[in-house]
């Protein structure tokens, strides 16, 4: 009886473990999928605005930062 409770205890062990590895890696892809959108975003921005305007790349990282910051 305690080797049952043992392997059943053994056994939600693992399964919490695989369930917290799971979370892990969707969270660390979801992190991924958000950068690259921001990335291609930025991308974006910038071929516009600096074709365009000729704006300082410097005000241009300022201002998409600040973007960023309100976006919260």
């Amino acid at each position: 009886m305690a080797a049952d409770t043992f392997d059943d205890l053994t056994a939600a062990s693992r399964d919490l473990a695989h369930i917290t590895i799971g979370l892990g890696v969707l969270a660390f892809q979801k992190a991924q999928v958000q950068r690259r959108s921001i990335e291609r975003a930025f991308s974006a921005r910038r071929d516009n605005e600096t074709d365009s305007s000729g704006t300082d790349p410097v005000d241009l990282i300022r201002r998409s930062l600040r973007q960023l910051r309100d976006c919260r």
